[in-house]
């Protein structure tokens, strides 16, 4: 709760810390004080350890320096890792700011700093390469205390920026499974078994590879927990049949020994593997069919798991999908169990449109069907077209809608898989910032937070990369277009009309910054990137289009620079992939400029058949 008082005072410039504070704590101040001093060039701000046991004008950070100076432990009581508390000139520490999460936190202090630092201070971590700056030092600190916390407890994207620029996911608050020590830790799954699909991989520990078929000595001494059976099962990447009261009391003791070896993990992941090929047996059809939901006898499964390791392990969860075949709730009032978390995919939606919209009334059923029944449920997200990686992805004007929704059905955390293994994409700095934004609180303004992002970001080429962004949302709602997670380069939304009249943006954009510092200029041309890539492939379509229609050309006369251009671009970014599949700019060329030796690599490709997982959730933790 917000208590504002009346008066304000001087921003202190000690800033302190106990001497035994933990790496992330120190992290904390060390992030303040650079941040303070780029604030305030004019002001020295030190950090050093309690002086006495009354504060003078001090930032006090941390639960140690905190309880030091006599804030009561009460006030800490239950914040954990994720709520921190705020304390300006407030009672009892009157004359002093204190800033701390929850005691034993090892992240929470984190987001207490980067709270001053961005609602009081001013500043904006926009991207890992644009933080904007306040407009001039805060004089005076005005007096109040709050208590804060996400709306979310797990805030994963697995995007290529919050994955590798650990300073910038950590000042966002993305706590996905990538930090470290210093950053605050995150959100951890065991592993073994791992992130996902796990069934197998439970079943072969201490085996820590990762199991595409049944572990051989357990297939031939219990076929019966297997699916498919018989000879050529042995070497299947199947399904487990859940129903088997000998495979829970395996998995169980399995899973006993993985969380003793791994004492930081915080979930453990009981899956399904990553196909269609659920179990046939009848013992495992009539515990679904009383059930109501293919997952019967997983969950029941996880139920049990859960009940059986639950003193021991009281701070592990038991996660598992419902994904695709599993995705239904059931109907016979089969709950999962307080310690188990739900994790709902979204493989099937549309992208393009909110999950509020018709097209997604099938998922809006199940999402209502699991709130009901779950008291603690995650979503498994998809923020990209993993077909092709560098293709225009018009989502952005949905993710903070779908993450209220979300929230608006009592989900507990989200994951978000994007671009994960290599920089590149539509827009994805924007994307990071509106998903980090919204993954705390999913109420926030998104046009405002789009449109202050597109003008930090790209300067005086904001106006026309919004032009872009427009005219890729009216094409979307002009074609009716429903956009799934993975579609070629031929999708009927993108029409030589909409692809030429965004090229024109882009080149009113590269003109706009043309003047400007470097890297307003590099944004644009990765910006450029999506349209560009797209020509390519439809080269002579676009240019007959364009003659016709007597439109301005806006590309390069021939194909052949066009594409060294985009290569250019494509290094510059340091783009390793096109798509999931592992297609490079040198599958690129060949495609388009064919050779004898070179026919085979256009095989697949570009209507998707060898370039994606078919409809899984094809990202693995390793």
């Amino acid at each position: 709760m917000l208590v504002v008082m009346t008066r304000a005072d001087l921003l202190p410039t000690k800033i302190t810390i106990t001497d035994d504070a933990s790496a992330s704590e120190r992290y904390a101040a060390s992030m303040l004080q650079s941040h303070l001093q780029i604030a305030c060039p004019k002001r020295t701000f030190t950090v050093g350890p309690p002086k006495g046991s009354r504060p003078g004008s001090e930032i006090i950070v941390g639960p140690g320096a905190a309880l030091h100076y006599g804030l009561p432990a009460e006030t800490l009581t239950g914040l954990g890792n994720e709520s921190y508390y705020l304390g300006y000139f407030a009672p009892p520490l009157v004359g002093s700011v204190v800033l701390t999460g929850g005691i034993g936190s090892t992240r929470s202090t984190i987001y207490a700093v980067y709270s001053m630092l961005t609602d009081v201070i001013g500043f904006n971590f926009f991207a890992h390469d644009e933080t904007a700056p306040p407009m001039e030092c805060l004089s005076d600190v005005p007096h109040f205390d709050i208590t804060n916390s996400p709306a979310f407890e797990y805030r994963d994207n697995n995007q290529f920026q919050p994955t590798t620029q650990l300073d910038w996911s950590t000042a966002v608050a993305y706590n996905g499974r990538v930090t470290d020590a210093t950053h605050g830790n995150y959100v951890k799954y065991a592993d073994p078994p791992g992130f996902v699909h796990t069934s197998y991989n439970i079943l072969a520990f201490p085996d820590s590879t990762w199991q595409n078929h049944p572990p051989p000595a357990l297939y031939n001494a219990h076929p019966e927990w297997f699916w498919p059976r018989g000879a050529a099962g042995a070497s299947t990447y199947g399904q487990l049949c859940w129903s088997n009261a000998s495979l829970v009391a395996f998995v169980t003791e399995q899973a006993r020994k993985i969380l003793r070896a791994d004492a930081n993990a915080t979930i453990f992941s009981i899956s399904q593997n990553d196909n269609g090929a659920q179990c046939e047996d009848p013992a495992e059809k009539a515990v679904n069919d009383k059930e109501g939901s293919p997952i019967g006898a997983l969950l029941n499964a996880v139920n049990a798991v859960a009940d059986a390791l639950a003193d021991e392990f009281p701070h592990v969860a038991f996660d598992t999908l419902a994904y695709q075949w599993t995705r239904s709730a059931p109907t016979s009032g089969l709950k999962p169990r307080p310690n188990v978390i739900i994790r709902l995919c979204t493989i099937e939606c549309d992208f393009a449109h909110p999950l509020t919209h018709e097209n997604n009334a099938p998922f809006q059923k199940d999402m209502a069907a699991w709130a009901a029944l779950s008291k603690r449920t995650y979503i498994w997200d998809y923020v990209t077209n993993f077909q092709h990686y560098v293709a225009p992805f018009p989502n952005w004007h949905v993710l903070v809608p779908n993450l209220r929704f979300f929230h608006e059905h009592g989900v507990q955390g989200v994951f978000e898989e994007g671009t994960y293994n290599t920089p590149g994409g539509d827009l994805v700095q924007l994307k990071d910032y509106l998903l980090a934004k919204a993954l705390w609180n999913p109420n926030i303004d998104d046009d405002d937070a789009t449109t202050q992002f597109l003008g930090y970001y790209y300067d005086s080429a904001a106006v026309h990369v919004k032009t872009y962004m427009d005219a890729m949302v009216e094409g979307i709602d002009g074609s009716a277009y429903y956009m799934h997670e993975s579609f070629d380069v031929n999708a009927p939304f993108l029409t030589p009309a909409l692809l030429l009249r965004s090229a024109q943006a882009f080149a009113n954009a590269s003109a706009a910054v043309a003047s400007k510092d470097v890297r307003f200029m590099r944004r644009v041309e990765e910006a450029a990137l999506p349209v560009m890539y797209v020509a390519l492939f439809r080269w002579d379509e676009l240019r007959a289009y364009a003659s016709s229609a007597k439109l301005t050309w806006p590309y390069n006369e021939t194909l052949r620079p066009q594409f060294d251009e985009f290569k250019r671009v494509y290094q510059a970014v340091g783009i390793k992939v096109l798509d999931e599949a592992g297609h490079t700019i040198d599958w690129m060329e060949s495609v388009l400029f064919p050779t004898a030796r070179g026919l085979l690599s256009l095989v697949g490709g570009l209507d998707g058949s060898s370039s994606r997982r078919g409809s899984s959730l094809h990202w693995r933790a390793s």
